[in-house]
């Protein structure tokens, strides 16, 4: 028997997975935020939340364009690889907004692990989903 998120027949539940896993999400790359020893766990929590809003709806809004528009040899690892970058320097960025006095490159290096962390086990869920081929 082959189960497939698409398959989902309440919108509901579709709208509550979805929102359960960007809580894990924010979770996880708070968890990271804290290994990697820039703030404490509840100010970690705060900047993944902010971070990982604005990278939403930027990704949402890359989504939109980029599904308008051929790219030669599109896959769904190449669209993955374009998200990952462009979320990764977009919550950096964040990050150093909300954390002025913290150095550039140990922001960068943590929203670098914290989006393949995440990015890993998204495409990971979503291939053995069937989902992405």
């Amino acid at each position: 028997m082959n189960h497939s998120l698409l398959a989902i027949e309440s919108l509901w539940l579709a709208a509550g997975l979805g929102f359960g896993s960007f809580l894990i999400v924010i979770l996880v790359e708070a968890i990271i935020l804290t290994f990697f020893k820039l703030n404490r766990f509840g100010r970690n929590l705060r900047d993944s939340l902010m971070a990982n809003i604005g990278s939403a709806l930027l990704c949402l809004l890359l989504f939109l364009i980029l599904n308008k528009i051929e790219i030669e040899g599109d896959t769904d690892l190449i669209m993955f690889a374009i998200f990952f970058l462009v979320s990764s320097f977009l919550e950096a960025w964040i990050i150093k907004l909300l954390n002025r006095p913290s150095r550039w490159s140990k922001i960068l290096a943590a929203s670098l692990v914290m989006n393949l962390v995440t990015y890993s086990l998204s495409y990971f869920a979503l291939t053995s989903a069937g989902i992405l081929v």
